[in-house]
């Protein structure tokens, strides 16, 4: 099965500045991880933008700030599953300090899954909207 190309608009495609690359980045990564799953063969060119994408991110950084930002942008391992039609986005997950962080807008609800099962933590506290902290036992 093909997968139809990404629906992409020039502003996105051509923004030149930081956030615009890494925002862009983040798209043709959940394309390249969509087209791995489904054995597409778009898969290799969108691993090679992704690619040429890293290498302009990391370019435009201040030496400072290069490494810890290039490494944390490689750590976030991102990717994204649009296996539910009724939900208003597609479920994406991120990596943080060895923790798996998914979003996805439902039809009715904003869910977030937190995957803490590699990590020694016991609680998980989560603060939403500044309303304090509630914490949630991992075992």
């Amino acid at each position: 099965m093909t997968l139809p190309a990404p629906t992409i608009t020039a502003t996105r495609e051509t923004d030149p500045s930081l956030l615009g690359l890494i925002e862009r980045y983040g798209d043709v990564r959940a394309d390249h991880m969509r087209a791995y799953r489904q054995g597409d063969l778009s898969q290799g060119r969108l691993e090679r933008r992704a690619g040429e994408l890293f290498a302009r991110i990391a370019a435009m950084l201040r030496p400072a700030d290069a490494t810890a930002a290039t490494d944390a942008l490689a750590a976030l391992n991102p990717r994204a599953y649009d296996d539910d039609p009724t939900a208003r986005t597609a479920y994406v997950v991120v990596d943080l300090h060895g923790v798996s962080v998914g979003v996805q807008r439902r039809a009715h609800d904003l869910y977030v899954h937190v995957d803490t099962s590699e990590t020694p933590d016991q609680v998980v506290a989560v603060e939403i909207n500044g309303g304090g902290e509630n914490d949630y036992p991992t075992r």
